[in-house]
């Protein structure tokens, strides 16, 4: 049995491969995620940034867009108090699953120590909580902010007829500019976990056993979203872009 496991086991070419690819897409994100983190600190005109977390980020311009009038929602300690509370979820989320029996522990397959897609509430309590309720969140907020948007374009519209073309295509973009953050939300939270929660459902509904390379390609995938994510983080801060590619300028 143990002869017949092994040799339907990827061959070691397959993890070098895969084990590199993330590596080498943590080092890019871990990249972006310090330069982020330096520019914000060192310059004062981005240290309104808030860049932290997407749900943190969704919130915040929900707070500055809708509820603006309510100015101690736009200060300074109101966004530190929501780090501290994802700091604290953050840290607790994990803590879970050390107290279900099977859970966490070396999975052959991958060969990697991870909470198992064999443990169906572990690995499905890790994905609403890690990467869907976040996800919801920032669409929910998303797209609140743009219908917000279409509704005041459309009563200035309704109002004054002779609007300046140039504000109804600004209001236009930032509608664009919305939707294209959505869509980021959704595709570096798909990268991230749908290879991982087809994994779960495969081992809890089928009978046919899973094959072996998609152990690993749900973890790698997943290491993958998260460094999409501090790199759309860092494309999507216009003033930190352009701080960075003054510097590049003079460097060169």
């Amino acid at each position: 049995m143990s002869r017949n496991l092994e040799s339907n086991m990827p061959s070691d070419l397959f993890y070098i491969i895969n084990f590199s690819c993330a590596i080498i897409a943590s080092i890019i994100g871990l990249t972006f995620s310090f330069t982020l983190i330096i520019i914000i600190i060192t310059n004062q005109q981005c240290h309104t940034a808030v860049c932290y977390s997407f749900s943190i980020q969704s919130l915040s311009r929900l707070f500055f867009v809708i509820h603006y009038k309510r100015r101690y929602l736009l200060t300074w300690r109101t966004h530190v108090i929501m780090i501290i509370f994802n700091w604290l979820i953050s840290s607790s989320i994990p803590m879970v699953p050390l107290f279900i029996d099977g859970s966490l522990g070396f999975e052959k397959e991958s060969r990697t120590c991870i909470v198992k897609t064999n443990a169906f509430l572990a690995a499905i309590y890790c994905m609403i909580m890690i990467i869907g309720i976040p996800l919801c969140v920032s669409i929910m907020v998303y797209c609140s902010i743009l219908y917000h948007v279409r509704q005041s374009t459309y009563r200035i519209l309704r109002s004054d007829q002779n609007i300046n073309k140039y504000l109804t295509i600004q209001n236009a973009k930032r509608e664009l500019k919305l939707v294209r953050h959505i869509l980021i939300q959704i595709v570096c939270a798909s990268c991230g976990g749908i290879i991982f929660l087809i994994n779960v459902f495969w081992q809890a509904l089928s009978e046919i056993p899973l094959p072996k390379p998609m152990y690993l390609l749900g973890i790698n995938l997943t290491t993958m979203g998260v460094s999409l994510m501090t790199i759309a983080h860092f494309m999507l801060n216009t003033q930190v872009k352009k701080i960075v590619c003054r510097y590049s300028c003079n460097c060169c």
